[in-house]
């Protein structure tokens, strides 16, 4: 779920620039540059949320492989249920 939520970001993205471009420069700004805008900032945002997860995980990962994190904390221990 955590890899999923940047890519959940970018429709939210699109609905604000557009309204944002709207209501702010309504006669000065055609749809085509309205979707370029919105197709630069969703990449940006991707690349962007991508790196944060990927440097979250990999220092969860580093803290708990020095120990300085237990698994507990991480949130990786798996549970066995005896069925």
């Amino acid at each position: 779920m955590v890899f999923l939520s940047p890519i959940i970001f970018v429709p939210i993205e699109a609905v604000f620039m557009t309204l944002l471009m709207l209501f702010v420069e309504s006669n000065q700004i055609h749809l085509i540059e309205i979707a370029y805008m919105i197709m630069v900032f969703s990449g940006y945002s991707l690349l962007v949320g991508y790196i944060y997860v990927v440097l979250v995980s990999f220092t969860s990962i580093a803290l708990e492989w020095f120990g300085w994190l237990s698994e507990e904390e991480s949130g990786t221990v798996q549970r066995h249920t005896n069925c």
